[in-house]
């Protein structure tokens, strides 16, 4: 769909956002053969010698996890960032597992001087997935074709929001917070507020 857009509307558009798939390690949903076949990857890659030994342990899967992923994400980004508006912006989810590769990717697509924002979001409240952390959020990655021209991610704040920004100085108003902030569910036996003496 991306290479049938490309030529009516490419560098007109806005903003684009992307939901890819976030690499679970299942297959993905798109049928495209971007990657080489493995003996002609582990040769690249030097995990095998002239004569197609293995070097070591285990190199069938070695790297090829996330070069699958972005080799399926790199034409997509290409297309994409080509659709874009000088002042465009790509709004790109992504989870923990492919977020340093695909910011690296997007430093090499979009340049890194036109990185934006990396904007962690709660995708649930709670979850019983995980085998250290339970998985709770997920990552927006932002990128402008040309950073210096999108103008700011403002809108209108209320009197009532305005009212908590009381102090200024030389950038203007601000609002003094502590650390601590509240818990997404917060309960009333969350934490002890008494003194221990």
């Amino acid at each position: 769909m991306l290479k049938l857009l490309q030529k009516g509307y490419q560098g007109k558009v806005k903003m684009i956002y992307i939901d890819p798939p976030y690499n679970t390690g299942k297959d993905f949903i798109y049928p495209d053969n971007y990657t080489e076949d493995l003996h002609t990857y582990l040769q690249y890659t030097g995990q095998v010698d002239a004569d197609g030994r293995k070097w070591g342990s285990n190199t069938d899967t070695d790297g090829r996890f996330h070069s699958k992923w972005l080799n399926m994400m790199y034409p997509r980004l290409y297309l994409a960032r080509n659709l874009l508006r000088e002042d465009g912006v790509v709004f790109i989810s992504i989870g923990d597992t492919e977020l340093g590769n695909l910011e690296k990717l997007c430093h090499d697509l979009f340049g890194e001087e036109n990185f934006i924002a990396s904007v962690s979001r709660v995708a649930k409240k709670t979850s019983n997935k995980g085998t250290h952390v339970a998985p709770s959020k997920d990552h927006v990655l932002v990128y402008g074709r040309s950073a210096d021209l999108v103008p700011p991610f403002m809108d209108v704040a209320d009197d009532e929001y305005k009212s908590r920004f009381s102090e200024t100085d030389e950038r203007g108003q601000y609002a003094t917070v502590g650390l601590y902030q509240a818990a997404l569910d917060p309960r009333p036996n969350q934490r002890c507020t008494d003194r221990v003496p």
